[in-house]
């Protein structure tokens, strides 16, 4: 598994056990935007044996979304879930806390889904626990490169990471 920052990586690292040494990669320190996507490249070539899941929020899917071309064409298998609530919520939370207007760090609503398959890849867009489930389950028997953009509610997230 690898784990982008921000509100994403915060979920992964309270949620995920990793048993084993090299099956939990994540940012830390500076914590750079975008890292889970070539991260999860990575370990699929690292590691081509394993299914790799690969948790990212949209904004930093969303600065890397060219890659999954690549993942297509070279038929580099694995699974991206997006974590999108159509903003920057831990930016968002940040600047809430410190009593400033919240700025630039909400967007439009991407399908991510629908990107995928513009790009070749397969993709769901998913809004409940059990969607996601089936979703995780099907990209995994298609074994291609996949995107499953789970709509999360953006209040939730700012509540969660004040």
């Amino acid at each position: 598994m690898t784990t982008d920052v921000g509100s994403v990586k915060m979920i992964a690292t309270q949620a995920w056990r990793a048993f084993a040494p090299r099956t939990f990669f994540e940012s830390n320190g500076l914590s750079a935007m975008s890292y889970g996507f070539p991260a999860a490249m990575a370990a699929r070539l690292a590691f081509p044996d394993r299914p790799v899941l690969c948790t990212v929020g949209d904004g930093g899917f969303g600065m890397i979304i060219a890659d999954l071309e690549t993942c297509v064409r070279e038929r580099l298998p694995f699974v991206t879930v997006v974590y999108n609530d159509a903003s920057l919520s831990l930016i968002d939370a940040s600047q809430q806390r410190r009593g400033y207007p919240t700025t630039g760090v909400r967007h439009r609503d991407v399908d991510f889904a629908a990107a995928a398959i513009a790009f070749g890849a397969w993709g769901r867009r998913v809004r409940t626990i059990d969607e996601l489930d089936a979703a995780v389950r099907e990209a995994l028997r298609r074994n291609v490169p996949a995107v499953i953009d789970a709509i999360v509610d953006p209040a939730e997230t700012v509540k969660q990471n004040k």
